[in-house]
């Protein structure tokens, strides 16, 4: 099953899950010894609160998609986690309920950070996001300038102004993307350019702890590390030229031929 919205389908779906084992929760609070009857009549009301809020959000995944989060057969493994999730929590409410909370969120803040503050390469509204840098080559020496992070942003580029040197430059950069099936980050590409180098000096490099989730795969995540070295001597002066990155391919804008002499 293909469609561009599968991942709003997908967590509208999953939010409707959390406000029905809300509501599970609520109606456990509702039969407690001791609640009086104004304490259970309020109770019901937030039951039905929560009802209704997981039967709006259930309605829109289910009709909206045409019933397309019911066709993939793996999405039934993460209502069974939740099934079984709830039923633990609710069984052993004071063992294992707030224990179950209290890990739901650590991963989910553990996907947010990890994952979510990358870019995402193709999104529904506007241009496709691409990381880039410029070189601008002059008579004595060139300039390499990072572009904007974003089409529509006006941030400060960040530059360096290098001598010709025998040395490559060397353009490193890694991308991810995760399983439809999780939540917030399912079903995109993201990722951006980590290093740049020459003869061993960094000229820009992005915190390790940043890029550590992308130096390998992981069960639901995949990784790849692209690399793109700009021998020495291929920029002539006068010429202007961009290494662009959009998730797929790290390449040469306009395309260069490099010959094999050139080559490090």
């Amino acid at each position: 099953m293909e469609s561009d919205n599968f991942a709003l389908y997908r967590d509208l779906f999953y939010l409707s899950f959390l406000f029905f084992g809300i509501s599970a929760g609520a109606v456990l609070c509702r039969q407690r010894s001791g609640n009086t009857l104004r304490r259970r009549a309020a109770w019901l009301a937030a039951i039905y609160c929560f009802i209704a809020c997981a039967a709006a959000f259930l309605s829109p995944a289910v009709v909206f998609s045409g019933g397309a989060v019911f066709t993939v057969k793996s999405i039934y493994l993460v209502c069974a986690v939740f099934f079984f999730a709830g039923a633990a929590g609710i069984y052993f409410p004071r063992s294992a309920g707030a224990a179950l909370v209290f890990a739901a969120g650590i991963i989910t803040i553990w996907i947010a950070l990890a994952f979510a503050r990358y870019p995402e390469f193709q999104t529904a509204e506007g241009p496709p996001y691409v990381e880039s840098f410029a070189l601008r080559s002059f008579g004595d020496g060139v300039r390499l300038v990072r572009q904007n992070r974003k089409p529509d942003t006006a941030d400060a580029a960040e530059s360096w102004s290098l001598d010709y040197e025998e040395s490559p430059l060397v353009f490193e950069a890694a991308a991810f993307s995760a399983h439809r099936l999780f939540p917030l980050v399912g079903g995109e590409k993201r990722g951006l350019i980590t290093r740049v180098s020459r003869g061993g000096e960094v000229l820009f490099s992005v915190s390790p702890w940043m890029i550590r989730p992308l130096s390998r795969s992981r069960p639901g995540f995949s990784s790849r590390i692209f690399s793109l070295d700009l021998p020495a001597g291929a920029l002539l002066p006068g010429m202007n030229l961009s290494v662009v990155f959009d998730g797929d391919s790290l390449v040469f804008d306009p395309p260069i031929h490099i010959s094999d002499e050139a080559r490090p």
